[in-house]
């Protein structure tokens, strides 16, 4: 929520640091935050050239181009998102943020059963990780599957009221 916030560290982090990926990466997610894509997409260009193949800038760059409707070049980045971040859930198996990742880029794929088993070891390894539960209940919603999404709502009370109340009045569209 503190968008120009990430903007102006991200910046700084890309000229404290020129030579280090991380620093556009989280840049250009602050542009897509901000809804300027091609500011995006320049920015995540940069964090690739630095790092080729990583997969949290791969799906950034999914979701620049989501962003501008450009639905196959979208596809394209998130299926190599998913290669990119496999690799990296195996280099780094107790960080529960890559886990996230992988699931939302398999969820982007359409590779649902994926996306779950990615949320849940991220659940796993951290249960208070409230938006993998919200978007496994999103994805039970998206199979049809009430009482799973049901599920999600009951554990996201526990720790986000807020994040199981915008679930549930998903579930009641169903």
């Amino acid at each position: 929520g503190r968008t120009d916030d990430a903007i102006a560290a991200g910046r700084s982090a890309t000229q404290l640091l020129p030579k280090e990926y991380m620093g556009y990466t989280n840049l250009c997610r602050a542009y897509i935050e901000a809804k300027k894509p091609e500011l995006a997409i320049s920015t995540c260009n940069s964090a690739l050239r630095l790092k080729p193949g990583e997969g949290e800038t791969l799906f950034y760059l999914g979701r620049a181009h989501t962003q501008m409707r450009k639905t196959a070049d979208a596809e394209r980045y998130y299926k190599q998102a998913v290669t990119g971040l496999v690799e990296f859930t195996r280099a780094n198996p107790v960080y529960s943020d890559g886990y996230y990742l992988l699931g939302n880029a398999y969820a982007e794929v359409g590779e649902n059963d994926n996306a779950v088993e990615a949320y849940k070891k991220c659940l796993e390894l951290n249960p208070r990780f409230s938006k993998a539960n919200f978007n496994i209940g999103i994805i039970k919603i998206i199979e049809r599957d009430k009482e799973g999404a049901l599920a999600q709502y009951n554990a996201l009370l526990m720790v986000d009221k807020d994040l199981a109340e915008r679930l549930k009045a998903e579930i009641d569209k169903m």
